[in-house]
């Protein structure tokens, strides 16, 4: 996992290495509990999400309700 987060880590910002560290954790965790684990709001790992997604570090695979999250 180190070595994985060591290759994308110059690709994202810290806050969003901290979402990241926590979809590679668990690839089916929501924003909300995202958001609980890291101590911001949904809204802000929204936007973090977002972010990875347009840097095309992850992707979501399925649906927002039953699928996952996958990095690239």
């Amino acid at each position: 996992m180190f070595l994985l987060l060591s290759i994308i880590v110059y690709k994202v910002a810290f806050k969003s290495y901290k979402v990241l560290k926590g979809i590679i954790e668990n690839p089916y965790i929501t924003q909300v509990k995202l958001s609980q684990i890291i101590g911001v709001s949904r809204r802000s790992i929204a936007k973090n999400i977002s972010n990875l997604k347009d840097k095309q570090v992850i992707i979501r695979v399925g649906s927002d309700r039953k699928g996952y999250w996958k990095i690239l």
